[in-house]
């Protein structure tokens, strides 16, 4: 894992992976929790830092303390960008072993706090309306595929923290001179947020631009919240933007094309999703196979996130009223436009 530093010297960060990448040389499949996964922030200022992000497995919490340690730097706050284990699950070691100060949007505490509470269905009801089972199932995914998930994310270590305070759009986080402001950007997840820093036009956006849509919004996300976030990050007048699970854009032209090219890909997925199922009815898989094709062949990983992005659309589409879904004579569930039912 190298460290690599920020532009303006605001500090470091270590680089997240796409899915299904060589994510780590530390990674050991006898050691669960090594995996990197997504990208660790660390604004720096004098002996002061803030983080975002903690990535996942003790082997980044140790390269993060490490460089810490050899820069004398002591970190005064932890950010948590949205509720993902791959964001969070280190944050466990920041709060217990240096005692630093967690926060999150109120959207995504439940689950920053209470992980495990996302396989719970009773709790998800009363709380978000969904259940990650229901998804399974509208997804086609077996009863049997529901344990196996649920056994990976248990191999990853999912640590229970106590968040210290939330934090709501507009509000100040301050390390030394430096001023964050929070920017609620929900649709990958209900309590998403981008980091800002005004002064050096940069955004630290967790998993808010990631790819394939709305991104891995299994069983939460929202396209509609998600298209706004990405329009009022397109607002903002941006030099850098860094997220979860590539390399960091740099400069003006290239961070507004990024964002562009990616609602754009989104919406892009939206037309073609509307336009097949109202041809005939489509199951998720289906229509994954239809939009991107070869794309998400090659790595499960891909197409399985590329099946919860359509998943996540369709859902906000029949919030709309414009789409429903149903079990065919084999009970497979499928979609279809209620405007040509």
């Amino acid at each position: 894992m190298k460290i690599r530093e920020l532009p303006n010297d605001l500090g470091f960060y270590l680089s997240g992976t796409l899915p299904g990448a060589d994510r780590s040389s530390e990674r050991d499949p006898d050691a669960p929790g090594t995996d990197m996964r997504s990208a660790v922030y660390v604004l720096v200022d004098g002996r002061r830092c803030g983080i975002i992000d903690t990535g996942m497995g003790v082997g980044v919490y140790r390269t993060i303390n490490q460089a810490l340690n050899r820069l004398r730097v002591f970190p005064e706050w932890v950010l948590l960008t949205h509720d993902h284990y791959d964001h969070v699950a280190n944050a466990f070691w920041f709060k217990d072993e240096m005692g630093v100060a967690i926060y999150c949007h109120e959207g995504d505490l439940d689950l920053i706090e209470q992980p495990l509470k996302v396989f719970d269905d009773a709790y998800m009801l009363r709380r978000f309306g969904v259940t990650y089972r229901d998804s399974f199932r509208q997804m086609n995914r077996t009863e049997d595929d529901f344990e196996r998930y649920i056994d990976r994310a248990l191999r990853d270590r999912f640590y229970p923290v106590k968040v210290d305070a939330t934090l709501e759009d507009g509000d100040i986080l301050e390390v030394g001179s430096l001023e964050v402001e929070i920017l609620h950007t929900p649709g990958h997840s209900p309590g998403s947020v981008s980091a800002y820093l005004p002064r050096f036009g940069a955004i630290l956006a967790g998993d808010t631009p990631l790819w394939f849509g709305p991104g891995r919004a299994n069983p939460l996300g929202n396209f509609r919240h998600w298209v706004d976030s990405m329009e009022r990050l397109l607002l903002v007048d941006t030099e850098f933007i860094g997220w979860g699970h590539s390399a960091p854009t740099k400069g003006r032209s290239r961070c507004r094309r990024f964002l562009n090219n990616t609602l754009r890909r989104a919406l892009e997925v939206e037309e073609a999703v509307v336009e097949e199922i109202g041809f005939h009815p489509q199951a998720v898989g289906e229509l994954v196979e239809l939009i991107y094709g070869d794309n998400v062949g090659a790595l499960d990983e891909q197409r399985e996130i590329a099946e919860d992005s359509v998943h996540a659309l369709l859902c906000s589409l029949r919030d709309e009223g414009e789409v429903q879904d149903a079990p065919d004579d084999e009970g497979i569930i499928r979609w279809y436009s209620r405007i040509h039912a």
